[in-house]
């Protein structure tokens, strides 16, 4: 098939978007045979294939409007080039074809252009991976306040004028779906769209509106299929299994009207297959969505490499009122993504798949192969051992260099204005647990938290956490970005490195001070550490920008019952950020904090604790973040009080009370 558009190209001089009975067919949106291309070029799709003359022919698609484009290539692209959108009524005097579908061919000429993109990087074209990464990026301006551009949202879908949108002159700005539809159609750019709808709750609130408001989505045409599974993104692949449990069999099945709209070249067959075997390819990219199956093993052989994937789905369900996973391995290790590579097809493996809560952590959703950076600061109560306390956050397949380019891009757009740019943002950090097993680990087992081989147990029986996370992200005017920025990342990460081990020192040393506090039950000989740390690196030129993250009003209220054996350090997790809390910055830029809450306590001899502690910091702890200045970063410890609650311990045969 690759070869097959590669040779029409070739041939006749464009790729085709609608191939029939050996004719060129009428164009519906996009130059879309790119991203058929760019799929099979990312997944190693090799023999025989004339790679550089397939590249040549996704660039002529980018850049070379045809006369005719009704029928091959794109419409509009002086439009695209200069405005960055497809206008209402555009105005082409190089070629013809209708002048429609304004929004459904931005977004999907934005998406034709990333696919561009992701080959130029595979082949080592820079400038051109740049370019077309760029103009991926213009689906924003269909979001720009000040537009006036209308169109009902229900239009073109069961409920209003359902035809009124087919490839005719009098079609409007959406092809065979709604405005609403289309809304969804970002899959380069899943976490810019997610932000620019209102984050991920508002995001999965009109997904779902979407699929449970009667008639307002069609899936009888190819657009409805990938909303199915776009709750994956937002972080609730479960909701993606809800679905696809419901429009099969609702709507494909094995009744005389078994398939909603025409098999259109194999499209709903595919569905109904990929859908039903757990693994939803997104075309354009090295990713499949995890579900479910509807089988209790589905096995696929590699034609290429003859290795054989087998997926398996435990204690199968045929009745599937069972359609949530609750865990996932990968050739035997367990596996928390909610997404999977090619390579699980070409090398061959085994997924056995089988909570509503599989990948639902922000570290476990699909990639999203963003133009966004998410720059973040990781912080800990006692600090832990970490690789660094500052880091860079790429998008898959993506370098640090690249990272860095972007974040020097973003910020470079929001100081176009020549003002200062001030954001703010917090969140509540209120948990509470009664009668919560906080840890438990048995003799013989491995726990990465344990340093010996003993028997634990630690019961919260009354615990909570109160108080605010707040951002405030600060950027001054008047910089220069002369100087190149790629070796950042290594500066920072180093310097960083030069105090990791004396922090860690220090808070181990706390750690002891605090378990001999309460053997001794001398409470007035415990304190806490100073916390004031400063970094000076040689930084290239960025702009002046200031980030200070602050615990305000913080309380947390520990009683529990816990038996600790000798000689270990045990490290518990009370609290961890599933997504930054932080500041969007121009277009593209979300600098934010990822912070966890941890409780280190560490003993030289058995002791059964019957106690807790009761710490109240109404003045909070700061963290003054300079970033990109000398003065990278200064923590400091504003104050607080520290009480032990009633204690009964037994140790050493002494009993205190």
């Amino acid at each position: 098939m690759i070869r097959s558009l590669i040779d029409i190209y070739r041939n006749e001089g464009k790729l085709p978007d609608c191939r029939m009975s050996f004719c060129k067919g009428l164009t519906q949106g996009g130059s879309n045979a790119d991203i058929v291309l760019a799929d099979s070029y990312l997944k190693n799709i090799t023999e025989g294939v004339d790679w550089a003359t397939g590249y040549e022919a996704v660039v002529s698609d980018a850049e070379d409007e045809p006369l005719n484009w009704s029928v091959e290539g794109r419409g509009g692209l002086n439009s695209w080039k200069n405005l960055h959108y497809i206008p209402t009524d555009d105005f082409d005097p190089y070629g013809f074809g209708p002048f429609t579908r304004s929004i459904s061919r931005t977004v999907e000429y934005a998406y034709d252009d990333f696919c561009i993109a992701e080959m130029a990087k595979g082949m080592d074209k820079i400038a051109d991976a740049e370019k077309y990464l760029e103009r991926s990026g213009y689906w924003k301006n269909m979001y720009l306040n000040g537009t006036w551009g209308y169109q009902d949202p229900i239009l073109c879908s069961p409920l209003y004028n359902f035809t009124s949108c087919y490839l005719s002159p009098g079609g409007h700005e959406t092809y065979e779906g709604s405005s609403w539809l289309y809304t969804f159609f970002v899959p380069q750019d899943m976490a810019s769209l997610i932000l620019t709808l209102g984050g991920p709750e508002t995001f999965i609130e009109r997904l779902t509106y979407l699929h449970s408001y009667p008639d307002l989505l069609y899936l009888g045409d190819e657009q409805a299929f990938l909303p199915v599974f776009q709750y994956h993104y937002g972080g609730r692949p479960a909701l993606s299994a809800v679905q696809a449990h419901t429009y099969i069999p609702s709507q494909f099945n094995n009744t005389f009207n078994g398939i909603p709209g025409n098999e259109d070249s194999g499209a709903m067959g595919s569905f109904s297959s990929l859908a039903m075997m757990g693994l939803w390819p997104i075309s354009g990219q090295d990713v499949y969505l995890i579900t479910p199956p509807f089988f209790k093993e589905v096995n696929i052989t590699n034609g290429q490499t003859g290795k054989t994937s087998t997926v398996r789905n435990i204690n199968f369900d045929a009745e599937y009122e069972n359609v949530f996973i609750q865990s996932a391995t990968l050739d035997g290790a367990p596996y928390h993504k909610n997404w999977i590579s090619h390579s699980f097809y070409s090398q061959g493996g085994v997924c056995g798949a089988m909570s509503r809560s599989f990948g639902n952590l922000v570290s476990e959703a699909v990639p999203c192969r963003e133009h966004t950076v998410l720059m973040a600061l990781s912080v800990a109560a006692v600090v832990a051992p970490l690789d660094s306390n500052i880091q860079i956050r790429n998008a898959p397949a993506t370098s640090s260099s690249e990272t860095l380019w972007a974040i020097r891009r973003a910020l470079s757009s929001a100081a176009v204005t020549k003002n200062d740019t001030t954001s703010e943002n917090s969140t509540s950090l209120d948990k509470s647990w009664d009668g919560a097993v906080l840890f438990h680990y048995t003799d013989g087992a491995e726990n990465g938290n344990l340093s010996v081989t003993a028997s634990v147990e630690i019961i919260c029986t009354t615990c909570y956490i109160k108080g605010t996370a707040s951002v405030h992200f600060t950027m001054d005017e008047g910089f220069d970005f002369s100087e190149a920025v790629g070796n950042v990342t290594s500066q920072i990460r180093a310097e960083i490195g030069n105090v990791t081990e004396t922090v860690i020192d220090y808070a181990l040393d706390s750690a002891e001070n605090f378990t001999l506090a309460v053997i001794n039950h001398d409470i007035d000989g415990f304190d806490f550490p100073p916390f004031d740390i400063d970094f000076d690196v040689d930084v290239p030129k960025l702009p002046e920008c200031n980030l200070k993250f602050q615990f305000d009003g913080l309380e947390l209220y520990m009683e529990i019952d816990t038996i600790l054996s000798g000689s270990a350090t045990y490290t518990l997790n009370l609290y961890t950020s599933q997504t930054p809390i932080g500041v969007k910055v121009g277009k593209d830029l979300l600098v934010g904090v990822v912070f966890s809450i941890d409780l280190i306590i560490s003993v030289e001899a058995e002791v059964d604790i019957s106690s807790g502690f009761h710490i109240q910091l109404n003045d909070g702890i700061a963290f003054d973040i300079h970033m990109f200045d000398h003065d990278v970063s200064s923590i400091t410890f504003n104050g607080g009080n520290f009480e032990f609650l009633p204690v009964t311990l037994v140790g050493a045969n002494t009993v205190l009370t």
